[in-house]
């Protein structure tokens, strides 16, 4: 339809101007311009402009008047470099195109007298007037007219795709203007598509989609680039501050419930943000620089951040972090420390949860929650696990040839290492099998985020390991979404609940409702119970009157190393064996 009307516009444009032999230094009144409007195509959705080879205005239709928001007059009196300042667009290369191959089509942003920029797409035609002067039409379209093949709009929110919101970006950043790059992410989105279904997923992201559209207006540009994350381009915006603060107003948003029939459901996310051109130098860089402000506000727990100075040096930081981990998992220098679970029936150490330790040469002891995520980011995750295995199932050795012998070991494992893991999972059964340990004294700890993750090979290489012999267990049970779900579908033996669940047990009567709850329906299902976080002696007799069947926490023993284990372990010995066992 785009070029049927630019045909239409040639040959009626010619006649037209030739007919009123206006130029852009003829004076022009009212009648005049009421002419040329109601003459040029004046019922035409589309606006169109005629400019001389020099590129000043010739004419436009009121389409465009309504478009740039400037009446015709005012459009006529401007100078050429307020006209080019109009037009978010790199004018050498549409000028190079023009003179090859008489034509230019593409996306731009046309500034708006009011209501600041909007985006368009452009058709530019090099034309012959009959007087023999080169002139190029234009004709503006609104984006969402815009072909299959020019530029895709997301078919669930009707936003811009990634593509074409790289396109914009790639031509704002070839202009003079400065703008506002923000990045949105959901923060695990996931859980609503298992804790509900994927429609109701897809409604929420529509109705986030609209609300984002509404509060950008027209200042801006909103697009779904990935499954759950969305980016926003605001021209104009330069200052720190108000990008701060359209950031609150984005996240404000993100978290106003949204509509679910009778319900309501609520979501939250990260955003974080860079400013063009004071944070980069080109697109790629300028995405990089927003989702590493992202990054750095997850990592903190901030809802937004955006990038700076600070950013970059926590950055650097993470980098050299990275390396010296690297160093760490190939010269031995991560160990393992071992935390006792305490059979509460047989009144000893029943397991031990395996977990690792970073002692950093310069900055001492670096809890897990920093480096494990870090060896995720950086791909060390699976080295790191096989060292972990393979240095926690020779203590167990050591354990068993002790006389420790009915000791089991619970390892951790994360989403990274099982999609590692071959289907038969023999790189983990060997380590076991090479220590001569008997697959059952082994559990493999997973969180309720991998059984989120419903892709099939996780639930095969569960039962692989199952059908081995190992055992499976849930940590911090209860912290995710649809978590008795996964107890009916997936094979699990041990569930651990999480310590937040204990806080203010047996004191607060709600609480221990609830606890109570979780443990008849755990139990009544057949699996193993282990509660977690026990550092206070009236909850551990309160579990003890509920056959509650193992506990773990500081009340018992802090993490160990192995050598600190085993004394600990041999100092109990004695009381054990008085007990009768």
């Amino acid at each position: 339809m785009l070029r049927k009307g630019m045909r239409r516009l040639v040959h009626g444009c010619r006649e037209i101007l030739h007919r009123l032999h206006v130029s852009r230094c003829t004076c022009i009144d009212e009648r005049q311009l009421s002419q040329i409007g109601h003459t040029l195509y004046q019922e035409f959705d589309d606006g169109v402009v005629l400019l001389d080879k020099n590129g000043f205005l010739l004419e436009a239709n009121p389409a465009f008047c309504r478009q740039s928001g400037f009446s015709l007059l005012e459009l006529l009196r401007m100078r050429r470099t307020q006209l080019r300042a109009m037009l978010q667009v790199d004018w050498d290369i549409v000028l190079s195109q023009l003179m090859t191959s008489g034509r230019w089509q593409g996306a731009l942003w046309l500034k708006h007298k009011t209501q600041g920029w909007l985006p368009y797409q452009l058709m530019l035609r090099r034309t012959a007037a009959l007087s023999g002067n080169v002139e190029l039409l234009g004709v503006f379209s609104a984006q969402r007219g815009m072909s299959a093949d020019e530029e895709q709009l997301d078919p669930l929110t009707g936003l811009l795709h990634r593509l074409s919101f790289d396109n914009q970006l790639r031509l704002l950043c070839r202009g003079t203007q400065p703008f506002t790059l923000l990045t949105l992410d959901l923060d695990q989105f996931r859980q609503i598509n298992n804790q509900f279904d994927h429609q109701t997923g897809d409604r929420i992201l529509q109705q986030l989609a609209l609300r984002l559209q509404r509060l950008l207006g027209p200042r801006g540009m909103v697009a779904r680039v990935g499954g759950d994350d969305f980016a926003l381009l605001i021209p104009d915006m330069d200052q720190p501050e108000q990008a701060q603060q359209l950031a609150e107003e984005v996240y404000a948003e993100v978290l106003r419930p949204f509509k679910n029939g009778d319900s309501e459901i609520a979501i939250s996310g990260t955003l974080g943000g860079a400013l063009w051109p004071l944070d980069a130098r080109s697109p790629g860089a300028l995405w990089r620089r927003a989702e590493q402000a992202l990054f750095i506000a997850r990592n903190r727990h901030l809802p937004m951040l955006a990038f700076s100075a600070g950013v970059r040096k926590e950055l650097s930081y993470r980098q050299k972090l990275q390396q010296d981990l690297l160093d760490a998992v190939q010269n031995n220098g991560i160990w393992v420390a071992y935390q006792p679970i305490w059979d509460n029936q047989r009144q000893r150490v029943g397991k031990l949860e395996a977990l690792a330790r970073w002692s950093h040469p310069e900055l001492g002891n670096i809890p897990p929650d920093q480096f494990i995520p870090l060896a995720e980011e950086s791909g060390l995750i699976g080295l790191l696990g096989e060292k972990i295995l393979e240095q926690a199932c020779a203590d167990l050795a050591l354990l068993h040839q002790a006389g420790f012998d009915w000791l089991e070991l619970s390892i951790n494992r994360s989403i990274i290492e099982f999609l590692q893991l071959d289907a038969q999972a023999n790189s983990w059964l060997d380590v076991i099998h090479q220590h001569h340990i008997a697959p059952a004294k082994i559990i493999f700890e997973v969180t309720e985020s991998l059984l989120m993750d419903t892709q099939s090979q996780h639930l095969v290489r569960l039962h692989t390991l199952r059908e081995a012999g190992c055992r499976i267990a849930i940590d911090d049970f209860g912290t995710g979404y649809s978590s008795f779900n996964y107890l009916r579908k997936f094979p699990i033996d041990i569930v651990k609940i999480d310590r937040s669940f204990v806080l203010t047990v047996p004191h607060d009567h709600k609480d221990t409702q609830l606890l109570l709850g979780i443990l008849c329906i755990v139990q009544n299902l057949g699996y193993e119970v282990v509660v977690e976080g026990i550092e206070d002696e009236a909850l551990q007799q309160f579990l003890l009157q509920h056959h509650c069947e193992y506990s773990q926490g500081y009340l018992f023993s802090k993490p160990q190393n192995f050598t600190s284990l085993l004394e600990y372990l041999v100092e109990l010995s004695p009381q054990v064996r008085a007990s009768g066992e």
